[in-house]
């Protein structure tokens, strides 16, 4: 029964593993104000969230589509940014600290020579990625279903490489966007219950009865075990 329930446990973790890495919806950036306000070059669409999912295992990937080289600084890059929408609270966890990190594909493009990472022409990587069980909880919303509730924003700089390995001066930006959208029916905020003021004075028969029915299942117990 032991080894059933690990095997259970794990087979659930592989699916989280699998369904949040699944491919985003790419849409147009007119398809949602919220993309043209945070300046975004290419936007996508994600399944719905409710109130104490999370989302991890992310990752970004830089794509160079240019007929040349591209290089990319560590000094120059600034960490993904979550945007709230419809008064969204969201939290980082265990905590934000190390959330991202660099990825182990993106250093086989370190040129010691620039002291950067270098994308030949038409090709990608994985640069980013959120530290391993990181991941942003989604903690209270205002938002109806299907209502806007985060807007993670991935951000990227680099440089063109002319002929001749000259680098360009100028900065290339790019704001990947992926907008995610309220599960839940009503609002997030929880009701509380009010406690009773004074608990019924039933105590001491309901002790009995909770002792006579575990003598019974005791019996039951016993009586099975001799049978087997």
């Amino acid at each position: 029964m032991f080894n059933k329930k690990i095997v259970g446990l794990w087979i659930i973790a592989l699916f989280s593993v699998i369904t949040t890495n699944a491919a985003y919806q790419e849409v147009s950036c007119s398809s949602d104000p919220l993309f043209e306000q945070y300046s975004c070059n290419q936007c996508f669409n994600w399944w719905e969230q409710t109130v104490g999912s999370n989302i991890w295992f992310l990752n970004d990937k830089w794509v160079n589509n240019n007929d040349n080289k591209q290089i990319l600084y560590k000094a120059e890059q600034n960490m993904p940014s979550m945007k709230s929408i419809n008064e969204t609270t969201w939290k980082q966890i265990p905590d934000s600290e190390n959330f991202w990190k660099y990825t182990s594909e993106l250093d086989k493009y370190y040129s010691d020579e620039d002291a950067g990472y270098i994308l030949p022409a038409k090709k990608s990587v994985s640069w980013l990625e959120s530290s391993e069980w990181y991941a942003y909880n989604l903690e209270s919303t205002n938002a109806k279903k299907w209502d806007p509730v985060w807007l993670l924003v991935y951000s990227i700089a680099v440089h063109n490489i002319e002929w001749e390995d000259n680098i360009q001066v100028k900065t290339i930006k790019h704001n990947e966007c992926v907008l995610f959208t309220s599960g839940t029916q009503k609002d997030t905020v929880v009701p509380t219950v009010e406690k009773p003021k004074k608990l019924p004075q039933t105590w001491p028969q309901e002790i009995l009865l909770l002792i006579l029915a575990m003598i019974l299942a005791f019996g039951v117990v016993k009586f099975t075990h001799k049978k087997s």
